[in-house]
């Protein structure tokens, strides 16, 4: 250094004021102030105050400089005290060749690396991450002459990632062991997630329904299933359950529910929908086999009395309401307790089975037959155009019941005595068209069985 009055101004910078410029650039310790401008207490200042941390080393990985936050991550009181070190005399030697490693590659090859991530020890022992980025510095001419580094602790951000990773693995795993389906869709209906039950439920592998729209999905009409999705998606509804029917990947058709609700933004708009879905086969299944069996008769199948009186109800306010007649048949075999007590009570058990498909099958698809229990047997006739058809029909039923039955090597040969009552002649309740066709029923067995009788009088 040259004495200059009061102030001390480097010596290359004289040789700068003499209009003789160097090609290079001294860089050795002694002179890493040639990096700096002339106002460079101006940008050390700058650098000391900005909240990221920046140094530059010479081609040799000696360090020339850097701000104070850098400084202090060394173990340095002062920026001054890094000139002249390299790597492996620092607090995170540790580390030293892996950053030696990083910064030659960048002199070397003359290409920045930016933005990645590295540990570094810190002088009380912590170990922290760094986003780092290196560009090579170069002279006037261009040439590289080292390296310049800015670094930002980001450890409490990769912890945050860290924790958020765990805990979205863990929310994974939780709904990954849920046995229903979770599913998170766009407001298009394009599922964004789906969960391994949800997987399970439909038949796909792990991932196959992502990218899938719903509607694709539903074995259900698809203009309702479109419309359904268009109302939730546009008119914000009260999330309700929906019952769908969904096709799996194998072609089944299963029915599910739905419990949904809205996925929103940080301002509350719907951006999504997320649902719970669960397989309701099973259970459907079985409500309509509850059903069934308390509407039909165990042992033919056929329906029983409570089925007989409800079709009744709902036959005779269809009459009303179009004005024709229906008709209303009751069957009693005749001397069927003898067949039991030659045979059994087993094989009188087949023969009214046997019985019952004969009846199903010589009847219309529009009629019902039914089992009132022991050896009685109705039957409901829809759009009688006038009484002599039910008398037709009665006959015909008279006819398959008379033609003998085989059963266990024996045959067997059976009658019926057959009551008719009409709507609205006779009455207008189930229970007023039953009682007079029973009647009428006594009424044919008096007359010598084998034959129906229509029923006299109003009800």
């Amino acid at each position: 250094m040259v004495d200059h009055g009061r102030k001390k101004i480097p010596q290359a910078r004289l040789r700068a004021g003499r209009g003789r410029p160097r090609r290079r650039p001294d860089l050795s310790p002694g002179s890493a102030s040639v990096l700096l401008p002339e106002s460079g207490r101006l940008l050390q200042l700058v650098l000391d105050t900005i909240p990221a941390r920046v140094f530059w080393k010479d081609r040799n990985l000696v360090y020339l400089g850097c701000n104070r936050l850098c400084a202090l991550d060394a173990g340095l009181e002062s920026p001054e005290q890094i000139i002249g070190k390299n790597d492996f005399e620092l607090g995170w030697r540790e580390q030293a060749t892996q950053y030696r490693m990083d910064d030659r590659s960048v002199i070397e090859t003359g290409q920045p690396k930016l933005d990645y991530q590295e540990p570094q020890r810190t002088p009380d022992g912590r170990l922290i991450r760094l986003r780092t980025s290196k560009i090579p510095l170069r002279d006037s001419q261009g040439d590289i002459v080292g390296v310049m580094g800015v670094y930002q602790e980001v450890t409490e951000q990769r912890l945050a990632q860290d924790a958020l990773r765990e805990s979205e693995v863990r929310f994974r795993t939780l709904v990954d062991l849920l046995p229903l389906g979770v599913e998170e869709a766009d407001l298009q209906g394009i599922i964004q997630f789906s969960n391994l039950a949800h997987h399970k439920i439909l038949g796909y592998s792990p991932g196959e329904l992502i990218g899938k729209n719903i509607l694709e999905l539903s074995a259900s009409s698809p203009e309702a299933t479109r419309n359904l999705l268009r109302k939730i998606t546009t008119e914000q509804l009260e999330p309700q359950p929906v019952y769908d029917k969904q096709r799996t990947q194998d072609g089944r058709v299963i029915d599910v529910r739905r419990d949904w609700n809205y996925l929103r933004d940080a301002e509350g708009r719907p951006i999504g929908l997320v649902s719970l879905i669960t397989d309701i086969s099973e259970s459907k299944r079985m409500e309509a086999y509850l059903k069934h069996i308390a509407t039909h008769d165990p042992l033919t199948d056929l329906p029983n009395r409570a089925y007989l009186y409800e079709h009744l109800r709902h036959a005779i306010t269809l009459a009303r309401r179009n004005q024709y007649t229906l008709a209303v048949l009751y069957l009693d075999i005749d001397g069927f307790k003898s067949v039991n007590d030659s045979f059994g009570h087993p094989t009188g058990d087949l023969l009214l089975w046997r019985i019952s498909k004969r009846f199903r099958r010589n009847i219309r698809q529009s009629d019902l037959v039914a089992r009132l229990g022991g050896d009685e047997f109705a039957f409901v006739l829809e759009r009688v155009k006038q009484p002599e058809d039910a008398g037709l029909v009665a006959e015909k039923i008279l006819r398959v019941l008379a033609r003998p039955f085989r059963l266990q090597g024996a045959e067997i040969q059976i009658t019926g005595s057959i009551g008719i009552s009409f709507y609205p002649e006779h009455g207008g309740k189930p229970a007023t068209l039953v009682r007079k066709a029973d009647q009428a029923m006594y009424q044919a067995k008096r007359a010598g069985k084998n034959r129906y009788q229509q029923a006299g009088g109003e009800g």
